[in-house]
C-alpha cells in the first residue's frame, strides 16, 4: 500500500510544474512548489533514515532546510520548464502570466493534500522498518570486514596498557631528579584505591558503578583494545552495523584525575568571547549529567546520569545529525555487548607474527648490539669504574664493552629466552607510552633504587619502594620506566645478578638472571626477522651511535660561529622572524664550518611520489658531507653557484623545494619565498656534488630541510642523493639520519 501511494505522489511531484509551464503560469511557481517539496522530501527519507539505524535530529533538519529548498526549486524548475517547452510547441507561444489567487489556491490544495499523505507514508514505514538482518548463506551474505576475539569482555582482560597520557615519573627521577615545576615527580599509582575512587565521585557529585569501580581498582585508566558494539543482535561483521565503543583511535579509558561532565569538556573549547552562543544549542541536552569516560575528534563514552542515580552508558558523536549513537540501560549491559575487534583483511592475516630470533649479542662486535646507541662518546674504563664506586659497588666487566660503543641507548635485543618454555620469550625490559623495549640508561643515570625511591613522592599513602626491599642500596636501577625497572642485584656478593621486575609494587614478580653472563648469553631479537633485518646497518664500517651537535664535528672544524655571523646571514636574507632551524644552528654554534664525522646516510632512491626510498642494509652507505659544510660566511644561493660551475643551468630550483611547487601565477608566487642555499660545496667530488639548505616558504610552508645533490652529466641535471630531511624533525631529522664511521668514533 504504501509504495503505491508512494509512485502516485512521485507522479504528482512531476505532473503538477510541469503543468503550470504548460499552461505559462507564474515562474513564481517555481519557490512556492519549492517550499512545498521540502517537507515532502524529509517525509520521504524518514524511512530510509530509520533503517539506517535512526532519524535525522531536529536540528540537523533545520540545518538542511536552506540547502534543500535550492535543491528541490531546481527540481521544480526543470519540470516547470519542461512544461513550458512542450506547451510552446502545441500551442501558441504566450508568455509567461501573472501570479494569480487561484495559482495559489491549487498549490496549497496540492500541499494541503500530499504533505499529510507523505506523513503517513512515513509513520507507517516507521512502525515497520526492522533493522537488517544477516544474510543467509547461499544468499549473498556480506564478507566480514573483521573479526572479533571469542571471549567475554571483563575487568581482568579490558586493558592493553598504560593510558598514553601517563608521565615517566621513574625517568624524570633518573634523569632530571626534579619535575618542571622544580618538584619530586609524584609517582601516580597504577591501581586506584577506594580514597581515590571516592575523592573522584566526590568531585564529580556521581557514583560510579561498581563494575567501573572493579575496573579502576585494577588500574586507573589506560590504553584498550579495539572495542565495538553492534547496532542489533546478529548484526553482520560490517563496519557499519557496529559503533566504536571507546572513541576508535585513542581507543581508552581516562584516569580518574581526568574524568569530566560532557558540559566541562564542551566549556573547555567553548570561549565566552569569540565564540558563537548559538554554538550552545547544538550541545547534547543534559550534557552536566554526562561524565565522558573517553572522547576523540567527535566521538565520546560518557555514563548516563540524566535519568537518575544509577547510570546508562551513552556512546554520542558530535559530528553527526543525530549525535547520540547508542545508549545501554547500565553500565554492565554496555560490557556485555562489547566485541574486541581485529583485522581479519588477508594481509594482516596472513602476516609474519614477532618472535624471538638471532644469537645473544657478541662482545666481539658491541656496536651491533645497538640499535640507536645514544649520541656522544661512549664511557672509557675509567669513567665506568668510577661510577661503580659512585654507587658503592664494581660494575660487572661483562657490559663494558657495549658501553664502550655507547653510553647507553636503544638494543637490537628485546626479550630473553625463557630456560622453561622457550617459545614464549620474556619481556623483560621496562615498556610503557612512549618506551621501547630495549634501552638501557646513561651510565651517569645508574642509581641505586634506595635512591631512585628517595626521589619520587608517593601520593596516595601508597608504600615507597625502598620499604619492599632488602637492602634498596644494594639494587642498581640500569633500565626503568614507570613502575618496572632492570637492576644489578648485589645484595649476595659483587658479582651481581640482573633483576627484572615489571611492577616493583610486586617485588615477588621477578625473573632473575644468576650472572650478568647469563643475562646476556639469553638476550634475543624480538620482531619480524626478514622485516628486522632489513632495517639493520648493511654497511660494516658504520655505527650504530647517534650524532648531537657537540659530536657532529671532527677534529680540525672552525671556531665557533659568532652571533654576529648568525644574524649577517639571516638580516641579509630576511629570516629574521624565525631564524636558521634549530639544529642547523646548534651545530654552527659548535663550530663554524669544517669536517664532518656523522656524514654518512644509506642510499636512497625516490618512488613515483617524489618520497625518498632508503636502503639501511646497503653494504656501503654514502658519504653525503665529503668536503664537510662551508663557514656560514660562505654560504651562497644555490642558483648563483650552479651558473659559476656551469652545471644543470635550466633545471628548474623548484625540483627541490619539498612541498613548495612552481606558482602559477605571479598572484601566487607573491607570497612565495625561494630560498636555496649551499652550505656544502662537493664539486671537485666525481661526479660532482653539493649540499643545499632549503629555507623556502610559502603561504603553507616554512622549509627547514637539507638535501645533498649529485650531478648527472648524461642529463645535464642534479639527482637528490640524501634528503631532503627536516633538519629539526624529532626522530627522522638531521642527527637521527646520518651515522659515522666506526673508525671515526
Amino acid at each position: 500500500m504504501a509504495r503505491s501511494l508512494r509512485l502516485i505522489i512521485a507522479l504528482f511531484i512531476v505532473a503538477v510544474p510541469a503543468v503550470f509551464g504548460w499552461y505559462s503560469r507564474s515562474p513564481l511557481i517555481v519557490p512556492l512548489l519549492g517550499a512545498v517539496y521540502v517537507p515532502l522530501y524529509f517525509l520521504g527519507k524518514a524511512g530510509a533514515w530509520q533503517a539506517l539505524g535512526g532519524g535525522a535530529s531536529r536540528t540537523a533538519l533545520l540545518r538542511a532546510v536552506p540547502l534543500t529548498f535550492v535543491v528541490q526549486c531546481c527540481l521544480v524548475s526543470v519540470f516547470y520548464l519542461l512544461g513550458l517547452g512542450l506547451g510552446a510547441l502545441m500551442s501558441e507561444p504566450a508568455s509567461p502570466a501573472m501570479l494569480t489567487a487561484r495559482d495559489l489556491y491549487w498549490i496549497i490544495g496540492f500541499a494541503a493534500l500530499f504533505v499529510p499523505l507523505a506523513g503517513v507514508i512515513a509513520h507507517q514505514e516507521r512502525a515497520t522498518v526492522a533493522p537488517p538482518s544477516m544474510p543467509s548463506e547461499g544468499e549473498g551474505a556480506c564478507e566480514d570486514e573483521f573479526a572479533t576475539v571469542a571471549r567475554r569482555v571483563t575487568a581482568a582482560t579490558f586493558y592493553r596498557g598504560w593510558h598514553f597520557s601517563r608521565p615517566n615519573y621513574t625517568r624524570t627521577a633518573l634523569v632530571n631528579v626534579l619535575d618542571h615545576k622544580g618538584d619530586k615527580p609524584q609517582r601516580a599509582p597504577k591501581r586506584a584505591s577506594a580514597a581515590m575512587i571516592a575523592q573522584a565521585e566526590a568531585r564529580l557529585g556521581v557514583a560510579l558503578p561498581p563494575s567501573l569501580r572493579d575496573i579502576y581498582s585494577l588500574q586507573d585508566g589506560g590504553g584498550l583494545p579495539i572495542y565495538y558494539v553492534p547496532k542489533f543482535a546478529a548484526a553482520p561483521k560490517v563496519y557499519s552495523h557496529w559503533v566504536t565503543a571507546f572513541a576508535d583511535d585513542y581507543n581508552d579509558l581516562k584516569p580518574l584525575a581526568q574524568l569530566s561532565t560532557l558540559h566541562d569538556h564542551y566549556m573547555e573549547y567553548f570561549d565566552p568571547e569569540y565564540s558563537d552562543p548559538a554554538e550552545k544549542e547544538t550541545w547534547l541536552r543534559g550534557a552536566d549529567k554526562l561524565v565522558v569516560l573517553t572522547a576523540r575528534t567527535g566521538y565520546g563514552t560518557a555514563l548516563d546520569y540524566r535519568k537518575g542515580e544509577t547510570p546508562g552508558v551513552l556512546l554520542f558523536d558530535n559530528n553527526a545529525d543525530s549525535p547520540e549513537l547508542m545508549h545501554f540501560d547500565s553500565f554492565d549491559a554496555f560490557m556485555a555487548a562489547l566485541h574486541e575487534v581485529t583485522d581479519t583483511g588477508s594481509r594482516r592475516a596472513n602476516a609474519p607474527r614477532d618472535k624471538a630470533f638471532g644469537t645473544p649479542p657478541d662482545p666481539q662486535d658491541p656496536d651491533r648490539f645497538w640499535s640507536n646507541g645514544n649520541a656522544g662518546a661512549g664511557v672509557t674504563a675509567a669513567q665506568w669504574a668510577a661510577a661503580g664506586d659512585a654507587l658503592g659497588v664494581a660494575l660487572p666487566d661483562a657490559l663494558l664493552p657495549f658501553y664502550e660503543v655507547a653510553n647507553g641507548g636503544t638494543s637490537h635485543y628485546k626479550v630473553a629466552v625463557d630456560k622453561e618454555n622457550p617459545a614464549e620469550p620474556l619481556h623483560i625490559f621496562p615498556t610503557g607510552p612512549y618506551v621501547y623495549a630495549g634501552q638501557l640508561s646513561k651510565v651517569e643515570h645508574f642509581a641505586t633504587l634506595a635512591t631512585l625511591s628517595d626521589r619520587l613522592d608517593f601520593i596516595d599513602g601508597r608504600t615507597p619502594w625502598r620499604e619492599l626491599y632488602d637492602a634498596p642500596d644494594k639494587l642498581i636501577v640500569i633500565s626503568a620506566a614507570f613502575d618496572s625497572a632492570l637492576m644489578l642485584d648485589y645484595r649476595n656478593g659483587d658479582a651481581p645478578a640482573v633483576l627484572a621486575i615489571s611492577d616493583l609494587d610486586q617485588p615477588a614478580d621477578q625473573v632473575v638472571f644468576p650472572t650478568v653472563t647469563e643475562f646476556l648469553t639469553r638476550l634475543r631479537r624480538y620482531g619480524v626477522p626478514k622485516r628486522d633485518l632489513r632495517n639493520e646497518i648493511g654497511d660494516e664500517r658504520i655505527s650504530a651511535r647517534s650524532s648531537d651537535a657537540t659530536a657532529f664535528w671532527l677534529d680540525g672544524a672552525a671556531p665557533a660561529v659568532t652571533e654576529a655571523e648568525l644574524r649577517a646571514f639571516t638580516d641579509q636574507w630576511g629570516y629574521t622572524t624565525h631564524g636558521l632551524p634549530a639544529a642547523i644552528k646548534a651545530i654552527y654554534q659548535q663550530a663554524n664550518g669544517g669536517p664532518v664525522r656523522f656524514r654518512f646516510a644509506p642510499p636512497q632512491q625516490m618512488n613515483a611520489y617524489g618520497h625518498a626510498i632508503t636502503d639501511r642494509a646497503a653494504p656501503r652507505w654514502v658519504d653525503v658531507f665529503p668536503n664537510g659544510l662551508l663557514p656560514m660566511q660562505n654560504w651562497r644561493p644555490f642558483d648563483d653557484w650552479r651558473r659559476q660551475h656551469g652545471l644543470a643551468t635550466q633545471q628548474s630550483l623548484y625540483d627541490f623545494t619539498s612541498r613548495i611547487a612552481e606558482p602559477v601565477s605571479a598572484q601566487a608566487g607573491e607570497a612565495l619565498k625561494l630560498g636555496l642555499f649551499v652550505i656544502g660545496d662537493h664539486s671537485n667530488q666525481t661526479p660532482p656534488m653539493v649540499t643545499v639548505l632549503d629555507l623556502s616558504e610559502d603561504y603553507f610552508n616554512r622549509n627547514r630541510h637539507v638535501l645533498t645533490l649529485r650531478y648527472d652529466a648524461v642529463a645535464d641535471r642534479f639527482e637528490i642523493a640524501f634528503g631532503p630531511i627536516m633538519s629539526d624533525h624529532a626522530s627522522a631529522g638531521l642527527h637521527a639520519a646520518l651515522k659515522a664511521l666506526k673508525s671515526d668514533l
